[in-house]
């Protein structure tokens, strides 16, 4: 079950991470201090607010998953109930949350208009 879970998560992340990479990439911005996508709920642009709020449940959905999985998989390798497994489990759910941050910064990058 952890690594189900663990794997669902990483797969999961990634895809909500590369769709929203290409839906925020009208919002990216350029500045002296560098690039960022700066998502809004009070930006009088319903697309926007959309956005933000899908940000905010990806990053709580993901982190709360995330957690249940990692817990799960250490669970399974202390008590070496499918340690192989949970080291997977362990694994996706540590690698998850970095690599959606960095697929949707590539996305949203490669697709801005700036």
């Amino acid at each position: 079950m952890a690594m189900l879970l663990g794997l669902g998560v990483f797969a999961g992340s990634l895809l909500a991470a590369l769709l929203m990479g290409f839906a925020a990439a009208p919002y990216a911005r350029s500045g002296p201090g560098g690039f960022g996508v700066n998502l809004r709920l009070d930006s009088g642009d319903p697309a926007e607010a959309t956005l933000a709020v899908l940000a905010l449940v990806h990053v709580l959905l993901g982190t709360a998953l995330g957690v249940w999985a990692l817990t799960q998989g250490i669970v399974a390798i202390v008590t070496a109930r499918g340690r192989a497994f949970g080291v997977v489990a362990v694994v996706a759910a540590f690698l998850a949350p970095g690599l959606s941050l960095v697929v949707y910064m590539a996305t949203a990058v490669a697709n801005a208009q700036l």
